[in-house]
């Protein structure tokens, strides 16, 4: 049984994490624009704390993207992991009895 039918689910869940990363980054990206326009003509004397503000937004959203993409990426993984591990026996159980009929 192949692993997408096995976990058919996890996949999807993986994608959909890759996805939710991919809309954070770009939520983070828009944030931060919005912020640069809407608050440089508000506060015109702190411009420090509006280069502050950006770089947080950019790096949560940074953050967030990376977090659910190596999630989602990690899910991959280990289900690719379980179809080899699977592959791997039954090739060994198969190598095993040629070996144990020809010692027979």
């Amino acid at each position: 049984m192949y692993p997408a039918e096995r976990y058919g689910d996890l996949k999807l869940i993986a994608r959909l994490l890759k996805l939710v990363a991919w809309l954070a980054l770009i939520a983070g990206i828009v944030a931060a624009f919005l912020a640069m326009t809407n608050l440089s003509s508000i506060v015109v004397d702190s411009g420090a704390r509006l280069g502050i503000a950006l770089t947080i937004l950019l790096f949560v959203g940074v953050a967030n993207f990376v977090q659910f993409y190596i999630i989602g990426g990690l899910l991959t993984v280990l289900v690719d992991m379980e179809y080899n591990t699977r592959a791997n026996t039954a090739i060994l159980e198969r190598l095993l009895k040629a070996s144990a009929d020809q010692a027979s």
